[in-house]
């Protein structure tokens, strides 16, 4: 019994070590993440996970701009780790799970108009 504790404790940590997460402590490694994510993707697959990225942080930085308000004659301006602070911690596949659910919310609200 302990013997099968211990191998599925091994099993859980090599399966949850595997997984690549984005990073947006900093620049750097929010670059490295996106390495990190996309290694072994095809050239179309890397495409959808950089629409992914794009719908998500586009959304979240507006939904910012709008709760700090505009100052006329003043871009609001992020920090690049601002900008990805959504997707923080995030797999690419838990990327393109935010990033349908923010179309299917934006299609809604279209139709709903």
């Amino acid at each position: 019994m302990r013997r099968a504790a211990v191998v599925l404790f091994v099993a859980l940590a090599v399966v949850g070590c595997g997984t690549a997460r984005f990073d947006a402590t900093s620049e750097d490694s929010a670059k490295a993440s996106i390495e990190r994510l996309s290694a072994g993707m095809t050239k179309e697959q890397k495409e959808e996970l950089a629409k992914d990225v794009m719908a998500v942080v586009f959304v979240d930085g507006m939904k910012q701009v709008f709760k700090n308000g505009l100052t006329p004659g003043k871009k609001p301006e992020f920090s690049k780790t601002e900008m990805f602070r959504s997707i923080h911690g995030l797999t690419a596949a838990e990327i393109h799970a935010k990033a349908e659910q923010v179309r299917n919310d934006m299609a809604e609200r279209m139709k709903s108009k």
